[in-house]
C-alpha cells in the first residue's frame, strides 16, 4: 500500500513534469506540489531556485507604495489570483512610461488616481519564477515607486478582493506575495534608490 503522502508526492512530480519545471526537491513548502496529474493550474505562483528566472520571458513591471497621511500605514490589495496581499502594480504596456505604467496600475486596481513621486527601488531576482495560470513563466524586473493619491475613491476590481492600509508589523502575519514585504521595508527606509 502507498502512504497517500507518497501519492501526492508522485502525482506532484507528474504535475511538475508536465509543466517543464525543473523544481529542487528540497524545497519545504509543499503547497507548491498539490495538486493532481493534468490539472489546470488556477492560481499565480512564485517559485524560487538557483536561477529559475531564465525558464521564464522578461517582463518589466512597477509597484506603487502608497502611505496613509501619517506615513505609518501602507496600502496594500489581496490578489484575485492567488489571495496573497501585495502593493498595487503590474505590468509595463508598450508605448508607455514607466510612471504612467504605475499610475494605470493603482488605477485599474484600487480606483485611486495617483503621482509617482520617487522610484524607491529596481528589483530583479534571478532565483525568481513568476508562473500565471494561463501557464506564462516569467522573469520580472520591477520598479517600485512611492506615489501620492491625487483623486478617487479606494475600492475593489476584478484583479482584487481586498484592499486596506496596513502597517510593517500587521505584515509580518499575513501572507504576502512574493518579495512585496521587503519592498515596503526599503520605502520605509527612504533615502537613495536602491538596486536588489
Amino acid at each position: 500500500m502507498v502512504h497517500s503522502s507518497s501519492k501526492l508526492f508522485l502525482t506532484a512530480v507528474k504535475e511538475i513534469t508536465r509543466y517543464n519545471l525543473m523544481i529542487s526537491f528540497s524545497y519545504k513548502d509543499t503547497s507548491l506540489l498539490t495538486g493532481t496529474y493534468g490539472a489546470v493550474m488556477t492560481h499565480t505562483q512564485i517559485l524560487y531556485g538557483d536561477r529559475f528566472g531564465k525558464q521564464g520571458e522578461l517582463r518589466v513591471g512597477c509597484s506603487a507604495t502608497i502611505f496613509d497621511e501619517n506615513r505609518g500605514k501602507i496600502l496594500l490589495t489581496k490578489r484575485t489570483d492567488n489571495g496573497r496581499w501585495c502593493l498595487p502594480g503590474g505590468r509595463m504596456e508598450s508605448g508607455e512610461s514607466a510612471a504612467e505604467a504605475c499610475e494605470r496600475e493603482v488605477w485599474e486596481e484600487t480606483g485611486l488616481r495617483v503621482r509617482v513621486k520617487r522610484l524607491i527601488g529596481v528589483y530583479s531576482d534571478p532565483d525568481q519564477l513568476v508562473i500565471y495560470p494561463d501557464g506564462n513563466k516569467v522573469f520580472l524586473v520591477v520598479l517600485g515607486f512611492e506615489v501620492e493619491v491625487i483623486d478617487g475613491v479606494l475600492g475593489l476590481s476584478d484583479e482584487t478582493t481586498d484592499v486596506g492600509y496596513f502597517t510593517l508589523a500587521e505584515m509580518e502575519s499575513m501572507a504576502m506575495h512574493g518579495n512585496h514585504k521587503s519592498r515596503v521595508e526599503d520605502a520605509l527606509l527612504g533615502g537613495e534608490t536602491l538596486i536588489r
